[in-house]
């Protein structure tokens, strides 16, 4: 029996990354430092100023009881958001490879928002018993991937599908209902108006007509006011009707585009090769558009 093991890492990461934590920036800082361990010297040959969109800010290199310490912080991170640092060394050109447990403070750890203006600090310890005597141009290069949550148009979020359910339109059957109501009213109090006007014509003195012409004038404004009014209603209704139902869709479409588990599919699959008598066991990957 033959065995396929097919491993997908990044399966639905690209398409439903808005909304959700990923790698933001990431930002590489480099300096170039003469060092003595002997000596316990350390000499920048050139400034830590780093240009004003980084995010990561170093503020010094030196040695301390013959141990790097680097600091640094980050006055611009936003709400939500963290970075980690990582460090990476060349001694004349030549990697150095760093072994995990002389790395201390801040390395390759998850600084949060609250604590990134704060002075954080990357030591690198045990250097007089792993080097002896550490003396040339090292290249420090610090890499920081700053992680968080990038905005979805139309304040999607991947967590809650959007909808426009039945409650959320009953306002606006209600607004729809009063607004007919009104205009309906409206032409209950114009067809009355009218046919006291007719009998207000049918009169044949001028005593006898006046209370008909009156009760019809009266009637004619109320069913003007009513109609005018359940109009307006029924048109500010519809427009934001229309305006909700169309935010709907483009939350709805943004939602499928970026955040709908049921574009990713996978089931296992078991294929027979009558050829080789073997029988080939994976995985199948369906992405739906």
């Amino acid at each position: 029996m033959k065995n396929t093991i097919l491993i997908f890492t990044l399966l639905c990461f690209s398409m439903a990354s808005y909304g959700q934590t990923e790698l933001l920036k990431k930002e590489v800082f480099q300096n170039k430092v003469k060092i003595n361990l002997a000596e316990n010297l350390l000499e920048l040959n050139s400034s830590l100023s780093t240009a004003n969109e980084d995010v990561i800010n170093v503020s010094n290199i030196e040695l301390i009881d013959k141990e790097l310490v680097i600091s640094f912080n980050s006055q611009t991170l936003e709400n939500g958001e963290y970075f980690l640092s990582k460090l990476q060394v060349l001694l004349d050109g030549q990697p150095i490879v760093i072994e995990p447990e002389n790395l201390f403070g801040e390395f390759d750890k998850k600084i949060e928002f609250q604590q990134a203006s704060q002075s954080h600090k990357i030591l690198w310890t045990n250097l007089m018993e792993d080097y002896i005597n550490l003396k040339g141009q090292l290249e420090i290069t610090l890499v920081t991937e700053i992680y968080g949550t990038r905005d979805l148009p139309y304040n999607v979020d991947c967590g809650i599908k959007p909808s426009f359910t039945k409650k959320q339109k009953l306002p606006f059957i209600i607004a729809g209902v009063l607004g007919a109501g009104s205009v309906g009213a409206g032409q209950i109090f114009n067809n009355k108006s009218d046919d006291q006007y007719q009998t207000y014509l049918s009169q044949e003195t001028f005593d006898a007509a006046d209370p008909f012409y009156q009760d019809a004038n009266k009637n004619a404004k109320r069913g003007e006011i009513l109609t005018i009014a359940g109009a307006s209603v029924l048109a500010v209704d519809a427009i934001w009707f229309f305006i909700k139902q169309r935010r709907f869709k483009k939350q709805l479409e943004t939602y499928n585009e970026f955040c709908n588990p049921e574009k990713l599919n996978i089931q296992p699959t078991i294929g027979f090769e009558p050829s080789s008598n073997t029988i080939n066991s994976g995985l199948t990957l369906t992405l739906n558009f």
